[in-house]
């Protein structure tokens, strides 16, 4: 059975669908819409994944003072799964121990310890940071360097508990003239002399005091004794920068064995003491004492009309240069008197009466020149010659060993003994030297250091950077104005020649007849070589050749550093 009205429902129903989706669309067309369909409603993005814990690279660290410490952190689910994306705040619970910066990098502020913490949305974990904080600086090398060979400094920092940081130093020498120190703690000896070295790092120093000592050419100088066959040898480098750079000795005090000599014994140096005469003579010019040009007439006036009339005019850088005409050695009596003063009195009085050995200004060498000399000077400065040698030159300079006469007592081996060629043998001879009166002319002994420092002041007073010395009186005792027959012109003390390796040059050579030395100075390049050894041959010649030997090796050491 059919439902008519349910049936006609149905259709009235679809003509009004119709009708309302073709006004729809008319209206569509009509209004220039696309017809497109209606966009898709936006997503719901899905609930994160709660932080439910947050772990760090590291729980605990140890750094400096202005050190750096990396901590990373990780949030984690309930899981243990890394979240990525997620925001981390850091925080520093103590920031005048620790800083932290926005990506967890821990610097050191000042000792102690702090706790830096990480969070993210609520949760946390934190990292224990030790600060360690320098409390000392300590420097550790050697007491003394020598000149020309490096030496190392070292430094570390410590806590206060002793234990070592790492730092990086600052390196400083309060001498550098004696002492320079590279960046990473080389230590450089240049010149005799000590410095205190320091490290400082953090605000902190530490120090070290280093003495620049020479060279030890102890090595060099046994090969030339052992080869000339001496007794014993000594010799000594010395510049104009650095003092005396480089020394040596080897051998016995005695031919025959037994002590054996060492670098602080003496020395005689015989005739090589003229020049030092000439530089005392320098120092009193200087100071107003006495003038070059001086007479010998003006200084003994007691003497009167016993002084020879070739004499009268005589200076005293005449008699200095040889150029005087006074004969060589009197006889033994002429040195009468108890003291070295009185002798050197009674040497001059006789010397000036004597007849003139050549003309004035022609080269004679003499001895009782330098004795007269030496009578004017200390005259002149008040004192005795051999006192005002150690005091006006020997004290200023840093000479402390100047002495006068034999090295040592008869028998004894507290210092060099002299000795005389007999045949192949050495044989000594105890005590023995020239009267007390003949100090001034070669009558001295020193230690080879004390007579490079006086060599030392040579150099600089020649360079115009003496103290002591003016520079026109240095160079006027080391330039050449006697002529000399056959030989280098004589200067005061000294004879004067050109060398390649020296430009200006003085030497001389000096002896006792029992000992024997040499000086070669150097003076437009700075440098100077002196030795000495405790016998003469100065008929044989053994003792010059060693002493040249020793020079030439010196020579050697300073122009290639072997």
């Amino acid at each position: 059975m059919s439902h008519p009205h349910v049936v006609r429902n149905a259709t009235h129903a679809r003509s009004r669908l119709w009708a309302f989706c073709l006004g729809i669309s008319m209206a569509a067309v009509a209004c220039g819409g696309g017809g497109d369909p209606a966009a898709p409603p936006t997503p719901i993005p899905p609930t994160p994944t709660p932080i439910a814990s947050v772990t760090l690279s590291h729980t605990a660290g140890t750094i400096q003072v202005t050190g750096t410490f990396q901590l990373s952190a990780v949030p984690r689910s309930a899981a243990g799964a890394a979240l990525s994306g997620r925001t981390v705040s850091w925080i520093s619970g103590a920031p005048t121990v620790a800083s932290v910066s926005a990506d967890g990098l821990v610097t050191g502020v000042s000792g102690g310890t702090a706790s830096i913490t990480a969070t993210s949305e609520g949760q946390s974990a934190s990292a224990m940071i030790t600060v360690l904080q320098i409390a000392s600086v300590v420097v550790a090398g050697p007491a003394t360097v020598e000149i020309g060979i490096p030496g190392a400094a070292t430094a570390e920092a410590r806590t206060s508990a002793g234990a070592p940081l790492i730092a990086a130093f600052t390196w400083t020498s309060s001498n550098a003239a004696a002492i320079a120190v590279s960046s990473g703690g080389v230590l450089t000896a240049v010149s005799a002399g000590t410095a205190i070295i320091s490290a400082s790092a953090a605000g902190l120093t530490g120090t070290l005091s280093v003495t620049a000592v020479p060279r030890n050419i102890n090595t060099i100088v046994d090969s030339v004794r052992i080869a000339r066959g001496l007794p014993a040898l000594v010799g000594a480098l010395v510049t104009r920068g650095g003092g005396v750079v480089a020394l040596g000795v080897a051998g016995t005090r005695r031919a025959t064995g037994g002590a054996a000599a060492t670098i602080n014994d003496v020395w005689h140096i015989g005739s090589n003491l003229k020049a030092i005469t000439g530089v005392l003579a320098a120092v009193a010019v200087k100071q107003g004492r006495i003038a070059w040009t001086t007479s010998v007439a003006s200084m003994f006036p007691e003497l009167g009309s016993t002084i020879r009339t070739e004499y009268r005019n005589v200076t005293l850088a005449e008699l200095l240069a040889m150029a005087g005409g006074i004969r060589n050695d009197p006889p033994a009596g002429a040195y009468a008197g108890v003291t070295a003063r009185a002798q050197r009195d009674a040497a001059a009085a006789w010397g000036l009466a004597a007849a003139p050995i050549g003309p004035r200004g022609s080269f004679s060498y003499s001895n009782i020149s330098y004795v007269i000399a030496g009578a004017m000077i200390e005259r002149a400065m008040n004192g005795t010659y051999e006192g005002l040698l150690v005091s006006a030159l020997g004290t200023p300079v840093g000479a402390t060993q100047i002495g006068f006469g034999p090295t040592t007592a008869a028998g004894s081996t507290a210092q060099p003994v002299g000795h005389s060629r007999v045949g192949s043998t050495w044989v000594a001879c105890e005590a023995c030297d020239n009267p007390p009166g003949l100090s001034a002319a070669g009558r001295a002994h020193m230690t080879i250091s004390d007579w490079g420092r006086v060599i030392h002041e040579i150099l600089k007073a020649d360079a115009g950077t003496s103290t002591l010395i003016d520079v026109a009186d240095a160079r006027r005792t080391v330039t050449g104005v006697t002529p000399v027959t056959g030989g280098d012109p004589y200067a005061i003390g000294w004879n004067a020649t050109t060398r390649s390796w020296g430009g200006r040059t003085v030497y001389h050579d000096g002896s006792n007849t029992t000992n024997h030395s040499v000086a070669w100075v150097g003076l437009d390049n700075g440098v100077a070589f002196i030795a000495a050894t405790n016998a003469a041959d100065l008929n044989g010649g053994t003792s010059s050749a060693a002493l040249d030997a020793m020079v030439g090796r010196l020579l050697s050491l300073h122009q290639s550093g072997r």
